[in-house]
């Protein structure tokens, strides 16, 4: 069986930051901070569950 991720509810404030940072700078797209979202659409979903980092 698959390790269970730690429960997180909320994205990380750098992440947050980041999307608003964008938003301010006139991005037009879509984006979603939410941690949900990101693990859903992080590395295809599959069974490596790894989200992308932001440095």
């Amino acid at each position: 069986m698959l390790p269970a991720l730690p429960l997180q509810v909320s994205s990380d404030p750098v992440v947050i930051k980041f999307f608003n940072t964008l938003k301010q700078l006139g991005f037009k797209g879509d984006t979603d901070a939410r941690y949900t979202t990101r693990l859903s659409m992080a590395t295809d979903n599959s069974v490596y569950q790894q989200l992308p980092h932001l440095k």
